[in-house]
């Protein structure tokens, strides 16, 4: 039947849902071209009182157009619920988030939740709406969204649920994926649950592990001249990921986000400048390092690194490869999957540097050392994962062989579950395994050295510094990490020098 444009009105949900009409949306724009040359060939839905319950958008064009009357169905509804425009919208074309919403919607109308029985028609109609929704957005994704929504009614009281979903659902369509909105709500959320338990820790104290907490740039100065035997760290890798840093605002660009490589190698080698005169003749410097393909070719970050090193007097002394079994998948189909990183060793003296070729024997004490890194009697070493390099005996006429450690990639379940019992949560996701820093200390080191990272994050080094009988001090601007650190920290040796721990 038809019936006369001026006896029907839109339903107050429609816009809401799904936007205002308008020519500049290329959808609209197609449908306004298709009903003015064909017109409207599919009714409209209409309630008992001429409310429309499906085809908004071509009762629009018809205003528009001037036609006077349109085709239409009355289904037997007197009140149109939002629920009602949802079902009969099903096959239009939504993000994931608007899926989610509208199928979140239905099954709350009809009353499905743990514990309750549905009537057989509610959970019929709940099936053929999950039927459709399941092609369009994953079971997986509608759980990761609805938390998203959850986490943000904690971040955002002040705003309404409904303002809520349309934030993400306005997020979704500008191209931002579940899991990345996911991620920095989670992110947000941890920052305000962490930061809280900061103060916690201020009064921390151990003459061989120090945490400093601040920019590496600006505090070289608490170090004492000449009295570092190892410094070993792993900076912000260069256009990588947003890394949780430089939390007092200095206006400097955070380490990692310059605009091209060479800057990042400036502002990384102005940072190892301040530490130098730091370090001993005997002492050796580590640099983990990955390098990465940008604009379609290599960037050559570890090459350019150490030519800039080698300017402010230092000798590369091996590059180290680092080799990981199972390495974070990478989407990039056009190269190889990148599953090496690099460890830069450097030193002030060719010469006088330190090198002890019976460190391995160290591993030997079955104790202190054995238990904090690797488990009790009976475990499986995690040493056994490593290919062990030969003792340095080379020479200027020699082709070498670099060294190379290979490793899985850390598993942070025992970390997570260790800063989980004190509050906080885990968010630093750029951990390696004990077994790095510790065959890197050992043999250039010797007990009551001091080893220093100025990239300390969660104090791994620290954490196999102590463990080895050496000092550790740590620089680092994140005062949630700095903090998890400590706290990581005595929970680990609270047992076995509950004398030296002070908190």
């Amino acid at each position: 039947m038809k019936v006369n444009i001026n006896s029907i009105k839109p339903n107050p949900f429609t816009d809401e849902l799904y936007g205002e009409f308008s020519l500049t949306n290329e959808d609209d724009r197609l449908l306004f071209q298709t009903i003015s040359l064909k017109g409207i060939l599919e009714p409209l839905i209409i309630s008992k009182k001429n409310e429309i319950i499906s085809g908004v958008r071509r009762y629009k064009v018809a205003i528009y157009l001037g036609i006077t009357e349109v085709p239409v169905i009355v289904e037997n509804i007197d009140e149109v619920r939002e629920i009602d425009v949802i079902i009969h919208n099903q096959f239009r074309e939504k993000n994931k988030v608007q899926w989610t919403y509208e199928y979140e919607k239905i099954r709350k109308e009809i009353g499905s939740k743990q514990g309750v029985k549905l009537d057989i028609e509610n959970k019929s109609k709940l099936k053929e709406v999950k039927k459709i929704v399941d092609k369009n957005v994953k079971s997986q994704t509608r759980k990761r969204i609805v938390s998203a929504v959850k986490i943000s009614k904690e971040l955002y009281p002040e705003k309404t649920e409904i303002e809520i979903w349309k934030e993400l659902m306005e997020e979704n369509n500008r191209g931002r994926a579940v899991n990345t909105i996911l991620k920095n709500l989670e992110s947000q959320q941890a920052k305000i649950i962490n930061s809280a338990l900061v103060d916690n820790y201020t009064n921390f104290s151990n003459d061989c592990f120090k945490i400093i907490q601040g920019d590496s740039l600006e505090v070289h100065s608490q170090i004492e001249e000449d009295s570092i035997q190892c410094l070993t760290t792993s900076p912000p890798y260069w256009d990588y990921r947003t890394y949780d840093q430089n939390e007092n605002d200095n206006n400097r660009i955070p380490l990692g986000n310059e605009s091209d490589v060479d800057s990042y190698i400036d502002a990384l080698v102005e940072i190892f400048e301040r530490y130098i005169s730091k370090m001993k003749n005997t002492s050796s410097i580590f640099v983990n390092v990955m390098d990465k393909i940008h604009n379609g070719k290599v960037a050559n970050i570890p090459s350019k690194l150490c030519q800039k090193m080698e300017s402010l007097g230092l000798h590369h002394i091996q590059t180290i490869h680092w080799y990981k079994r199972n390495p974070q998948y990478s989407a990039n189909h056009k190269v190889a999957q990148s599953t090496c990183e690099f460890i830069l060793h450097f030193s002030k003296s060719v010469h006088q540097r330190k090198w002890n070729e019976y460190w391995f024997n160290e591993l030997n004490n079955r104790d202190f050392l054995y238990d904090v890194l690797y488990g009790k009697d009976g475990e499986i070493p995690l040493l056994k994962n490593l290919i062990i390099p030969f003792n340095e005996v080379w020479y200027d006429d020699m082709t070498h062989t670099p060294p190379v450690y290979s490793t899985n990639v850390i598993n942070n379940h025992s970390l997570n579950k260790l800063l989980e019992d004190k509050g906080f949560k885990l968010t630093h996701s750029a951990l390696y395994a004990y077994e790095i820093p510790m065959l890197l200390l050992l043999p250039t080191t010797e007990r009551n050295d001091i080893c220093l990272d100025i990239f300390s994050g969660l104090g791994t080094t620290g954490i196999v510094a102590f463990a080895t009988d050496r000092s550790y001090i740590g620089v680092e601007n994140s005062e949630i990490y700095a903090a998890q650190s400590k706290a990581r920290f005595i929970e680990l040796f609270k047992e076995y020098n509950p004398e030296q721990i002070q908190h």
